[in-house]
């Protein structure tokens, strides 16, 4: 559908349209990756001067630095330009772990994703490497701050200046923002779903007691992918 005619469509239906919202930032001369170089507000690398790179779904990304005093205005600027092109009713955060596709900084040749060493440290929940799936631990923030010591205030930082950007420029009394990445004191700012899944019995368990820890973390809205992401089974989604 043209943009225009899919807003129409859903909304003179009763439907609310929720985008998926990543934080990696294209690496090509766009208005998003440019206004971020001017405002320096990108993520910086811990092994040399520029901005640290990583990897999802458009390739070679920059991450916002959502400590830095510019990254409210440069987030909420990019997010009016979007509402201006199709007018959504609530975001979807996704991504925000932040999570990346080369395991610590990406190096600099598109077909060679490597990784990093990271800071050794007494316990390794999975036996996996602090940088799975994630930016260097060497990375660094506004202020000096390190990615090993601020990784789990990424999905927080976002949700609280995303829902900033609902509240005060989209005027919304009770915004509608599902983060994949929360922490204690998340359930202020935003709603949690709880990631990808499969559609089997064993992630139909494990999401139901994994509900109910989440009200325990002040977070109390919180839901389960239906159906789940893949092993789509059609008798397990109509129940």
């Amino acid at each position: 559908f043209p943009r225009e005619e899919l807003q129409e469509f859903l909304h003179s239906r009763g439907f609310k349209f929720i985008p998926i919202v990543d934080p990696g930032i294209k690496n090509k001369n766009s208005p998003p990756y440019i206004e971020g170089v001017l405002r320096k507000v990108f993520i910086k690398s811990g092994a040399h001067e520029g901005y640290l790179i990583a990897k999802q779904w458009p390739n070679k990304v920059h991450f916002t630095d959502f400590f830095h005093p510019n990254a409210t205005d440069y987030w909420h600027d990019m997010l009016d330009s979007l509402h201006d092109k199709l007018k959504f009713d609530g975001i979807w955060l996704d991504m925000n772990e932040v999570t990346s596709f080369c395991n610590g900084e990406c190096p600099f040749t598109e077909n060679n994703w490597g990784h990093q060493y990271a800071p050794d440290i007494p316990f390794h929940p999975g036996g996996k490497t602090i940088v799975d799936f994630t930016i260097s631990s060497s990375a660094k923030y506004y202020g000096g701050i390190t990615e090993y010591d601020a990784h789990n205030l990424y999905g927080i930082m976002s949700s609280y200046i995303t829902y900033l950007w609902l509240r005060d420029r989209n005027k919304q009394k009770m915004p509608l923002l599902i983060s994949r990445s929360t922490t204690i004191g998340s359930g202020k700012y935003c709603q949690h779903w709880t990631g990808d899944n499969q559609s089997t019995w064993k992630w139909l368990r494990i999401s139901i007691p994994t509900l109910f820890h989440f009200q325990l973390f002040s977070i109390p809205f919180v839901g389960a992918d239906v159906c789940g992401l893949s092993l789509i089974h059609i008798l397990r989604c109509r129940r």
